[in-house]
């Protein structure tokens, strides 16, 4: 019991002896020091400083190296300026940059092109022979081909016009010869809206908007397309006011004028069909796809072979042959309406081959041959021909030749016309018709 009392008390006194005798002073008040504890070798060195020293100095010093420090730094360097710097480098500039070189400087590049498209493609022709397109061209003012003989050959290209008022090509001179091929058709022009191949397009003047034939000129179209070009007055596609113009091939192609939405071709010239399209084009007053104007006793005009089709106009969406126009027609098919003015003649020189019409045909003038599937509304003179449509004959209209016909008695039922064979040296069968209609009854065929 005495040893743990004395323990104790021990254990008493040495807790006594570790307070500074300064802070027990009578009525002093003393600053407060703190003892710090510094790692050494001796568990028992140690070293006594100020409060001021080590709080305030210290915690200064720690305050501006490990919180200020770093906080200025952090909020300055990585996110102010790092920040702008960014924005600078990353957003500001290369917009910038964008907007200048990617929209401004190919926009003034595509102007500088065009017109130097347009001299380049002028120059080429200049030099005659065999010019192949090995790019798309945009032109501000129509091409002069006026002297010897020059094939262009569009590649699967595309040569537009963006002047206004400015047909494509023009082509001069009786000694002058322009050849239109295309060497690649099934070309694509995506995005673009245009068929495929080699293309002319956005022509447009009063005579031409594609193709102006005068001074006795020479076209030859054997491919490409002659596509949405227009004319104030004739030939949208092509008009032939002096010269010669022969289709081989290619299309002509939406296109529209006043007259001659596809073609024009007047007084004493010539347009030769041997081949190709004439499709979708429109004439405000006559003939969609061709205008046959006056031309006295020249031939005019003449298809042996080709397609005109989904062509409209107030009168001849397919075909309108004006007074005095001639067309010679020995084959090809023409959809749509046909119209002949007074004194316009439809003639064949072939006794076995003639063109069919599958639209109805409107005749003021006269008509020597053809097959006609849809009705004749006859005010002229028929000389020869199969009418599987039947003639209406009006007013002064006549059959001026011996003529059979085939009737069909529908028993009631819908009208069918009588088939016309108009001075027809080889037996011909009849076309079965359309089935005819009556209400409450089927159809059940023909019998003699």
């Amino acid at each position: 019991m005495k040893k743990r009392f004395l323990s104790i008390l021990l254990s008493l006194c040495m807790v006594l002896s570790l307070f500074p005798t300064a802070a027990f002073a009578d009525g002093e008040v003393m600053e407060p020091e703190v003892y710090v504890s510094k790692t050494t070798d001796t568990e028992d060195d140690c070293i006594v400083c100020d409060e001021e020293t080590i709080v305030e100095d210290s915690a200064e010093a720690f305050v501006e190296v490990i919180v200020d420090d770093p906080e200025e730094v952090f909020v300055d360097d990585p996110v102010v300026e790092s920040v702008e710097e960014h924005v600078d480098m990353i957003v500001e500039e290369p917009v910038e940059a964008f907007v200048d070189e990617i929209v401004e400087e190919p926009a003034d590049m595509l102007a500088e092109e065009s017109l130097d498209g347009t001299a380049e493609l002028k120059s080429l022709l200049d030099n005659g022979g065999t010019v192949t397109l090995d790019k798309d061209y945009t032109i501000t003012s129509q091409l002069q081909v006026t002297k010897g003989t020059v094939t262009l050959d569009l590649n699967g290209h595309v040569i537009r016009m963006t002047g206004s008022g400015e047909r494509i090509i023009n082509v001069a001179g009786q000694d002058t010869h322009l050849t239109l091929k295309d060497s690649s058709p099934n070309t694509e022009h995506t995005g673009l809206g245009l068929p495929d191949g080699g293309v002319l397009t956005g022509g447009g003047s009063s005579y031409g908007g594609g193709v102006f034939v005068n001074g006795n000129g020479h076209f030859t179209m054997e491919g490409g397309t002659i596509y949405q070009c227009s004319a104030t007055s004739y030939g949208g596609g092509v008009s032939v006011a002096s010269g010669s113009f022969i289709m081989e091939g290619g299309t002509i192609s939406d296109c529209s004028a006043k007259n001659g939405g596809g073609v024009s071709v007047n007084a004493a010239n010539s347009f030769t069909m041997n081949g190709g399209t004439i499709s979708g084009c429109s004439a405000t007053v006559y003939g969609g796809g061709i205008y046959v104007g006056s031309n006295g006793s020249s031939n005019s005009g003449a298809m042996n072979d080709g397609t005109i089709e989904n062509c409209s106009a107030t009168y001849g969406g397919g075909v309108f042959i004006d007074t005095s126009g001639c067309f010679t027609m020995d084959g090809g098919d023409v959809y749509g309406t046909v119209y002949l003015n007074h004194g316009g003649r439809i003639q064949t020189t072939s006794s076995g081959d003639c063109t069919s019409f599958y639209g109805k045909v409107t005749n003021y003038g006269t008509i020597s041959n053809g097959i006609c599937y849809d009705e004749v509304t006859n005010y002229g003179t028929i000389s020869s021909g199969i009418y599987y449509g039947g003639i209406q004959n009006k007013s002064d209209g006549s059959v001026t030749v011996p003529y059979k016909t085939v009737t069909f008695q529908s028993n009631g039922g819908s009208s069918v016309p009588a088939q016309w064979f108009v001075n027809i040296s080889t037996e011909t069968a009849a076309r079965q018709p359309s089935a005819p209609s009556r209400d409450g009854y089927e159809f059940k065929g023909w019998y003699n």
